[in-house]
């Protein structure tokens, strides 16, 4: 009976993730990279980088900048202060009718540097990790969390020496036992990591799962999440009233009445919502970096007189709900933290793609040997998932420097644009070239990844002059980081390339270009059915 259970979960924890396995990639890989997604904007920005400390700014001069792109009648606005993650100081303005602007101000002057050209990680790599960029992609990221932690589980009941493979890699075993030892280490390593990420990314959209519930809760209103976020997690409103008002009180006046609810926490943020309007409100949100909890509750202003409507407040259900977010998207500053969230999802990545590797190559054989097309399809679909979203990525990077900065067009589309539509010309070219050189794809893919990783520091350095040296002399870190993590991965995909031109050179010499599992011999594998844990 148990050893029928541990089947059975085999075969969950296989097939969850070969079927669902691409989309889970996508999710950890672009959950990894926006763990410094600040830093990799001053990379892909070049008006955003700065030197030294974030200066001191005045939200009422920030506020009249934005006032003069928008108009009299702004939708809303957002003042983001600088900080140290994000050193420029920014305005992000919705005129009522059009799309949502934002621009990078001169520190001392506050007039425009330049509109954002690029939605570089916080505007690309951070909304594809939980909504895909498609519609309904939260839906689907849910769905496809909650597989990924059914797979985790029945990954755990299915390892009979968890800890062993905690300590086990053969790096000079064959494909099949080594992409095995990668896959059981890494998942082992970062075990806790998984499961804290995959849990609180489910539970942070648990009110939107649930809509069905709340619509029944809260019959007859229209947006029950709202009414769900008031009651629960007191958070504070105001309905417009149509009135026009053109006055709106000191910002920089408002901020002075809100410091003493921050213990000493500096401004993160300023929400002005339809200002001019006779009931417009503004809301002052600290930065709570000194906190894992992202309780911040802002303080609400009147926007006409200037004072405060709702003090910031916490409920239980908000501390426990603010507690998840902090712990999932980590706000807090904590810089040996965000290096462990960094690997773990790494690890994360590397574990669905061995686990990939693995199926692939002990299945080649006997799917070749019963005409079965299982395998070429599954490589295809891996390449494109796997190798495919890292080459497009990489040459984001690259055409990121290569295209003319400001507000250039091609063929029509906006530089900003153009950016995003080569980056998935290129991710979905990988799936025609992996279902047509198969095998051979990977190696082709990890040659481009590593010419594209070595180009884009050169072109940073050629474009805007901040090679490495410069940014470490400097103290330009997030810059120089950046470039250290490109050269790194040219270094692997390199080495990787290398590796499987050895492999298959071995193989020819031998006569047998695949590899063939033989249980007799010392370094067999198991079938991936009968045992996946070991």
């Amino acid at each position: 009976m148990k050893q029928g259970f541990r089947d059975s979960m085999d075969w969950v924890h296989t097939w969850s993730g070969v079927i669902l396995g691409v989309i889970m990639f996508v999710i950890f890989f672009m959950g990894t990279l926006s763990v410094f997604k600040d830093e990799t904007d001053q990379w892909l920005l070049p008006q955003a980088r700065h030197v030294g400390a974030p200066p001191d700014v005045s939200l009422d001069l920030m506020y009249d900048t934005a006032l003069g792109i928008t108009g009299l009648h702004p939708h809303f606005i957002v003042l983001s202060a600088p900080t140290e993650r994000a050193p420029i100081p920014t305005v992000t303005v919705a005129p009522e009718e059009g799309r949502t602007w934002i621009y990078f101000l001169d520190p001392e002057t506050y007039e425009v540097i330049a509109p954002l050209d690029s939605a570089a990680a916080s505007q690309f790599f951070y909304p594809m990790h939980y909504r895909l960029h498609i519609p309904g992609g939260r839906w689907i990221v849910g769905a496809v969390s909650m597989f990924l932690m059914l797979a985790l589980i029945s990954g755990i009941v299915i390892h009979r020496k968890i800890f062993v493979d905690f300590f086990t890699y053969r790096r000079g075993k064959k494909l099949p036992r080594l992409s095995l030892d990668l896959h059981n280490l890494t998942s082992v390593l970062a075990l806790p990591f998984h499961l804290a990420i995959t849990v609180t990314g489910i539970l942070i959209f648990a009110s939107l799962y649930l809509q069905p519930s709340l619509s029944a809760l809260y019959p007859g209103e229209e947006e029950p999440r709202a009414r769900l976020s008031e009651e629960a997690f007191a958070y504070a409103s105001r309905e417009t009233s149509g009135e026009t008002n053109l006055r709106v009180s000191s910002i920089d006046a408002m901020l002075i009445r809100a410091q003493p609810y921050w213990d000493g926490e500096p401004l993160s943020d300023v929400f002005l919502d339809h200002p001019h309007d006779e009931d417009g409100s503004v809301r002052l949100r600290r930065l709570g970096e000194g906190m894992v909890a992202d309780e911040r509750a802002p303080v609400l202003f009147d926007a006409d007189t200037g004072q405060i409507i709702a003090e910031p407040a916490v409920t239980s259900a908000g501390a426990v709900q603010s507690f998840i977010v902090g712990m999932h998207e980590i706000h807090f500053d904590h810089f040996l933290l965000r290096w462990l969230y960094f690997f773990g999802g790494v690890a994360g990545s590397i574990m669905i793609a061995t686990g990939y590797i693995y199926w692939l190559e002990t299945r080649r054989l006997k799917h070749a040997r019963g005409a079965r097309n299982g395998v070429p399809v599954v490589e295809a679909l891996t390449i494109w998932g796997v190798m495919g979203l890292l080459t497009a990525t990489s040459a984001y990077f690259v055409v990121n420097q290569l295209l003319p900065r400001g507000d250039w067009r091609f063929l029509g589309i906006e530089r900003i644009f153009l950016e995003i539509v080569i980056f998935y010309l290129i991710w979905l070219a990988a799936l025609p070239h992996g279902a047509f050189r198969q095998r051979k794809a990977w190696f082709d893919q990890a040659v481009l990844l590593a010419v594209l990783c070595t180009l884009a520091p050169l072109l940073n350095w050629i474009v805007t002059g901040d090679h490495l040296l410069r940014t470490i002399w400097t103290g330009q870190w997030a810059i120089a980081i950046i470039d250290l993590i490109l050269f790194g991965t040219a270094a692997t995909a390199t080495y990787a390339a290398r590796r499987l031109q050895v492999n298959w050179a071995a193989e020819a010499q031998a006569g047998n270009r695949r590899v063939v599992v033989t249980p007799a011999r010392k370094d067999s594998v198991p079938e991936p059915m009968a045992v996946a844990g070991e």
